[in-house]
């Protein structure tokens, strides 16, 4: 299903997201795995700050073009409550900048993989040392749909409860900028 959705996500917009063996390289877009260093909820204003992490070194060839470590900064385009009414919650983001100490780029990235959702839930649970805590959990409603709009491209989707993504919540952006 995971790679189904991406793959119909790519196809769908006839995006430069995904590189093939035919045409590899930068034009191919880069792929940039990050984590979440802040909360953002379908409830918040449009514009809320986003603020990102990279995983790990993206690479063009022996190029690193974004370092590991390195602070993406991006906003909301698009939150939806979820209401009774509606029956899905949506957050669709755009990030528009990766800084490091010695670089920066412009970019116009968007999720591209089905994000690992993290909700901290409050749990009960037995011990002596903490008997009330908050513990992650991956909401398995969030799901990636692709869109037919060239400034959101995707939004994440849960037809369960209102959408909310804490920090440490993974996920793949897609640049759709040509280098």
């Amino acid at each position: 299903m995971k790679k189904t959705l991406v793959l119909l996500a790519a196809l769908t917009l006839s995006s430069p997201l995904l590189s093939s063996a035919e045409n590899p390289g930068p034009s191919a877009g880069l792929r940039i795995p990050v984590v979440l260093k802040n909360s953002l909820d379908a409830r918040g204003p449009l514009g809320a700050k986003v603020e990102l992490e990279c995983r790990e070194d993206v690479r063009v060839g022996d190029k690193v073009m974004i370092p590991k470590k390195a602070r993406l900064t991006g906003r909301v385009i698009k939150a939806v409550p979820w209401t009774d009414d509606k029956g899905e919650s949506v957050l669709a983001l755009v990030v528009e900048r990766a800084e490091w100490k010695s670089g920066s780029l412009e970019l116009k990235a968007f999720i591209i993989d089905r994000p690992q959702v993290l909700r901290n839930e409050w749990t009960r649970r037995w011990s002596a040392a903490h008997p009330h805590m908050f513990l992650p959990s991956v909401d398995k409603s969030a799901v990636l749909r692709p869109v037919d709009d060239p400034e959101i491209v995707t939004e994440v989707v849960s037809d369960k409860h209102n959408l909310r993504m804490d920090p440490e919540t993974k996920f793949i952006l897609g640049d759709t900028l040509n280098r």
